[in-house]
């Protein structure tokens, strides 16, 4: 009998986990997810980063090296802070079994294994929690409201909305248990600290962004219970357990260090937006749109930034009953709503908001802190279950009930439509059906128990169905697979016909993180831990222009041969209609062009839908540079990214301090822009002054974001050569190649729909010839002497020859201070070059030169780490042990 209650006991624990995994994978069928239908989970940044970069992931396990410094992204740059951000999850190995192509359905099995895991640590927090459970009975009654609570948390609003936030999931599964571990220690007469400082030290190696949001709750929470034991006049007991959190939590801090302090460091070079001096205690949101998103779950209508709370009505009822059960102290309830209070105002006010998010406002994925608002409200709810103990709970809740029904007709009255469609009666009829089942649950009839808690239920789950409805549209299964098995293909077959090291350009493409997606070195990926200085840099040159807060870029045309040659990009791959109208049909940033307006290529590769061609003009990652007499001119200079400047202007001062060549660009001043307002067709004609590859540049201003609802094809004669702007924002919107012309010949260039673009009219128009003898001698000139060059994670390993008469080496790699470099094993200064390179000083003839990528504070970082950890770890032995012969010399005693 003692058997069978215990596994009636510990059977919570299972069911906690399999509800919300059932509920989902229901879900997941009733919407058609791959496998049950062509659907798939990917939306938003799921679908514009995480698949690429979780496929990078695969590719890398068994080459860890590439998880510190990765050519894939931008030109290059340090990956350990991707990492640190979104693959720290040991789930992700997983990904080792899974073909590139079935990379959404790996994340749709993630998150069933997350939502079943918050349910499942939810339920353990609820049932283990000592100051929750005070003067609470328990019995079969809570433990069915447990395992329900439990199952609503990982249906909450902030989770349906940001479900594809995989790596945040992945994190927020431990937060309940460090609580708990909280919990433990304040609430406790047992000295156990191992669930908190082990917890939470695992919870920031998870996902920093999220423990530091944890640990401002649990920063609340401790001042919570302090203000609560000033209440009581307990001042040893705060000090001796005030401390131990304390020490607890900075050694947690400082075992997290490895990913902690190299990822503080990588974000530096990223721009945020800072905390303003002025209009601090500004409003996010306008505050009755607090009040829909928590009773309906509708985002806010001034701009979704109201906080995502909403977790089903029966919980914001047992919400308010907490303030009116019996059994609760008065000092609790006084506690609770200045704390609830708090947690509002930080979600309401600028200065409080942007605490939460590291002193920074957030670049979309607004109120990313709401799932502490959600987890507080339902612990608080389920202490609210103690109204049941009073002698009359009916007074209690019948009245809530109607509060809440007043207030929804009251806003929907003051404000029409902050409760869209008929949201207003719904809330109305499921109010009338709670105040059924309790009334039915105080005449101890179980069914209304089971009313209530099933019609909360399937309002928290048609919600989530309503959110996916649109989420789950994004990325068909067929045209992601369909474009990921084609160009993995080609790729693959790449690297067995070219084994050095090159860039590569793509005409369609998935999103920017192709190169992260399909493994190959590019030059148009976007991440968010990028730094914002590479970014501009590609703006810089050309191959994008970056209007407002879009930082995407996308190769598709490429910039003008020089720039291409100098990056290395050796081959471009061009893919057929088929697979450019599949990258359309996923809805990820796609180009709408593949037309490879890139001059001097020959085809050398084919596959079904796609055929590779090679710039032999390409340079070598690693090139020599001209000395500039002495002068180190090449060191010199910033170029800066400024979108309604003449770009060709500082790509000729470029190369003539790289190559100690004349001009290489010949400007044409004859062109003017003419477009005129509604007119549909913008114009520039002239004659050119030189012979060569002619491209052209149309400013934007760096504000303004062009409509995305159509191509603006630009005609050269009377031949289509490009689709500019609009709906190929994140394509060809930057240098545009114009076709070869001879000295003399007459160009008509023409922008058709011009109409649809309101800025042209005072847009400008650059067009330059490129001279291609003078650049196929400069590339000559900057290789001659170059050995072998090998390339293995962040080491770059090369050898001058007698050959090599230059004084300076150029890496086409962004510039870092993590930049270290030897000659013939002598450290040398690593330098700047053209604003943004690696470049190093060296003597002309043999030598054997290395650069290698130290990530920064990642050693001491490492170090700190491990000091902690192992410090806290010989404590809790001691403690152990210490513990046990107290035990043993207890018991001889007593014998």
């Amino acid at each position: 009998m003692m058997h069978r209650k215990q596994e009636r006991r510990q059977s919570g624990y299972l069911l906690s986990f399999i509800f919300p995994s059932v509920l989902l994978l229901g879900l997941y069928i009733f919407h058609q997810v791959f496998p049950f239908g062509d659907h798939t989970i990917a939306t938003g940044d799921m679908a514009n980063q995480y698949l690429a970069i979780m496929t990078y992931f695969k590719h890398n396990i068994l080459h860890p090296q590439n998880f510190l410094y990765s050519y894939q992204v931008s030109i290059g740059g340090n990956f350990f802070s991707v990492l640190t951000y979104y693959l720290m999850c040991p789930f992700n190995f997983l990904t080792f079994l899974f073909p590139e192509k079935y990379i959404p359905l790996f994340y749709a099995i993630n998150t069933i294994v997350n939502v079943g895991l918050i349910g499942l640590t939810t339920y353990t927090y609820l049932k283990k929690s000592i100051f929750l459970n005070q003067k609470l009975q328990q019995t079969g009654t809570v433990e069915k409201w447990r395992l329900f609570l439990a199952t609503l948390f990982p249906f909450s609003a902030f989770f349906a909305n940001y479900m594809h936030c995989v790596m945040w999931a992945d994190a927020i599964v431990l937060m309940p248990l460090v609580v708990l571990g909280l919990d433990r220690i304040l609430y406790g007469n047992r000295n156990s600290t191992w669930l908190y400082w082990g917890g939470l030290t695992y919870l920031l190696i998870s996902n920093y962004y999220i423990g530091v949001i944890v640990l401002i709750f649990l920063f609340l929470l401790t001042l919570f219970w302090v203000i609560d034991q000033l209440c009581q006049l307990n001042w040893m007991k705060i000090l001796k357990k005030g401390l131990t959190v304390l020490g607890l939590t900075v050694g947690s801090i400082l075992g997290a260090g490895v990913v902690m302090w190299p990822s503080f460091l990588a974000q530096q070079n990223v721009a945020q937006a800072q905390m303003p001096t002025k209009n601090l205690f500004k409003p996010v949101y306008q505050f009755q749109s607090f009040w829909s998103s928590l009773l309906a779950g509708n985002l806010a209508p001034d701009g979704k930034l109201a906080p995502l709370i909403f977790v089903g009505l029966l919980v914001v009822v047992l919400f308010f009953s907490f303030f009116f059960a019996r059994r609760v102290s008065l000092r609790e309830k006084v506690l609770t709503g200045i704390l609830t209070a708090a947690l509002i105002a930080s979600s309401y006010f600028l200065y409080f908001y942007m605490i939460w998010h590291s002193l920074s406002m957030p670049n979309g994925y607004a109120q990313r802190e709401s799932f502490v608002l959600t987890f507080f409200v339902i612990c608080v709810a389920y202490r609210g279950l103690l109204v049941f103990e009073n002698h009359s709970p009916l007074k209690v809740l019948l009245p809530i009930i109607a509060a809440i029904a007043v207030l929804t007709l009251s806003l929907q009255g003051i404000e029409p439509g902050l409760f869209k469609h008929d949201q207003a009666l719904q809330i109305i009829l499921i109010l009338v059906i709670f105040g059924i089942g309790f009334s039915l649950m105080m005449n101890r009839i179980s069914a209304g128990m089971w009313l209530a808690m099933g019609v909360s239920l399937v309002n928290v789950l048609a919600y989530n169905s309503q959110i996916q409805t649109q989420d789950f549209n994004v990325v068909p299964n067929n045209a992601y697979s369909k474009v990921v098995s084609e160009n993995q293909t080609v790729f693959n077959a790449l690297k067995q016909y070219d084994h050095s090291f090159y860039r590569v350009g793509t005409t369609a493409q998935i999103n920017e993180c192709d190169p992260l997606l399909y493994g190959y070195n590019g030059v148009q990926t976007y991440l968010s831990q990028q730094p914002t200085s590479e970014t501009d840099y590609l703006s810089a040159l050309g191959f994008y222009q970056k209007q407002g807060w879009i930082r995407w870029s996308a190769f598709n045309n490429g910039s003008t041969g020089m720039i291409n040659d100098m990056l290395g990009i050796k081959y471009i791959v061009k893919s057929d209609n088929s697979i450019l109208k599949a990258t359309e049909r996923i809805k990820s940033m796609p180009t709408y062009n593949n037309q490879a307006n890139v001059p001097a290529l020959k085809p050398v590769l084919e596959n079904k839908h796609t055929v590779v061609y090679q710039n032999s003009n390409a340079f070598p990652l690693v090139f020599g540079a001209y000395d500039g007499h002495g002068h180190d001119s090449v060191f010199n200079g910033k170029y800066a990214y400024v979108s309604e400047s003449n770009p060709f202007i500082a790509y000729g001062w470029m190369f003539k301090r790289l190559s100690g060549k004349q001009w290489l660009y010949g400007t044409q001043p004859g062109f003017k822009l003419i477009a005129r307002k509604h007119a549909k067709t913008a114009s520039a004609q002239g004659y050119l002054n030189s012979s060569g590859d002619v491209y052209c540049y149309i400013t934007k201003p760096q504000n303004v974001i062009p409509g995305n609802q159509q191509y603006l094809p630009i005609e050269v004669n009377g031949r289509e050569v490009a689709r500019y702007s609009n709906r190929n924002v994140y394509g060809e919107n930057g240098i545009i190649y114009l076709g070869h012309f001879k000295k003399g010949d007459y160009l008509n260039i023409q922008i058709k729909n011009a109409e649809k673009d309101p800025t042209l009219p005072k847009d400008k128009i650059y067009v330059a010839v490129e001279d291609q003898p003078m650049l196929h001698q400069i590339r000559k000139d900057a290789v001659t002497g170059i050995g072998k060059i090998s390339v293995n994670g962040s080491q770059i390993n090369m050898n001058t020859t007698a050959a090599f008469k230059r004084h300076i080496l150029i890496a086409s790699v962004p510039y870092d201070k993590a930049w270290q470099a030897t000659v013939d094993g002598h450290p040398v200064k690593v330098r700047k070059a053209l604003d943004r390179l690696v470049a190093i000083k060296v003597t002309p003839g043999k030598h054997n030169i290395q650069f290698n990528y130290v990530v920064s504070g990642l050693k001491i970082g490492t170090i700190v780490s491990l000091i902690a950890i192992s410090t806290m770890i010989i404590l809790e032995l001691f403690k152990f042990y210490g513990l046990k012969k107290a035990h043993q010399m207890s018991s001889h005693k007593k014998h």
